[in-house]
């Protein structure tokens, strides 16, 4: 189980997008961290920007917050 962190920034707004990725693995952080998978803790926070979040891929989440 990870921590992941919506930051934006990626290829495009999916939630697996690549080769660059939206997410980062502190609050704020720098993204092209590795995309949340299942069983991560994953948190929309007001370090994620603006850019929207397509959730194009079926994972089971630990938490979504």
């Amino acid at each position: 189980m990870a921590a992941k962190f919506w930051v934006g920034g990626g290829t495009n707004t999916n939630w697996n997008s690549s080769p660059t990725t939206n997410w980062a693995n502190i609050s704020g952080g720098t993204g092209n961290q590795t995309a949340p998978a299942t069983g991560d803790d994953v948190t929309f926070d007001n370090a994620s920007g603006t850019t929207a979040s397509v959730w194009n891929t079926a994972i089971s989440l630990n938490s979504l917050t």
